[in-house]
């Protein structure tokens, strides 16, 4: 009797760190694990570097804040409702642009996006650490921009300036791996819509982070 006495306690002891993992799983800062039934708000922040091609190209950071809710559930995937607020810088470099800049052109253009995100996201597996999600994006792109011409040779000397913004719309396209409680890495493709014979229309991007899990 000592003896099962003892496994008991022993099993008991071994078990609780299982599930106090299971408790945790349930109640973390993500969709849990088997999917969800209820409404309950998730936040999570992406962080990603990003590249840009269209009629230049760009590189740069983005913040994504999103606030998403499960809407269905099923044994093998989980469905969210997003909303959120991006945040992008870019810069387009010049030696990006061409393989040898010209020494007697300047180039120097920046961007920044200001745009409210809505989707639709899929958790998928046994332990919904992997999800899919299609956003679109509306709001303002605003550009700067500062060009020279310095050609001695050929007697060439002027300065351009631009300086304006727009409302831009798009989609985007994501992909994330969440590989512990509170981090994970996401990558997402995204284009605008071209609705508008606008620079500010012109840029693809791909771009490439981490995600914090944040409720």
């Amino acid at each position: 009797m000592k003896v099962v006495t003892l496994l008991v306690g022993l099993a008991a002891l071994l078990s609780g760190p299982a599930l106090a993992h299971a408790r945790e799983d349930r109640t973390g800062p993500f969709i849990a694990e088997g999917g969800e039934t209820g409404h309950r708000l998730h936040m999570r922040l992406d962080a990603a570097a990003t590249y840009a091609i269209g009629g230049y190209s760009a590189l740069g950071v983005q913040l994504h804040l999103t606030g998403y809710t499960p809407v269905w559930n099923t044994r093998r995937a989980t469905g969210t409702f997003d909303v959120g607020l991006l945040l992008g810088w870019q810069n387009e470099p010049q030696f990006v642009e061409f393989p040898r800049p010209p020494r007697f052109l300047s180039n120097d253009t920046h961007r920044l996006n200001a745009w409210a995100t809505v989707g639709h996201s899929f958790y998928i597996g046994q332990h919904r650490r992997f999800s899919l999600g299609l956003h679109v994006f509306a709001g303002w792109t605003h550009v700067w921009s500062v060009a020279a011409i310095n050609d001695t040779a050929r007697a060439l000397k002027t300065r351009y300036s631009d300086n304006y913004g727009l409302f831009n719309a798009g989609a985007l396209l994501k992909f994330d791996y969440r590989f512990s409680r509170y981090l994970g890495l996401t990558a997402h493709i995204g284009a605008p819509f071209q609705f508008q014979p606008s620079y500010v229309a012109t840029l693809a991007q791909v771009g490439i982070g981490l995600t914090g899990y944040l409720r």
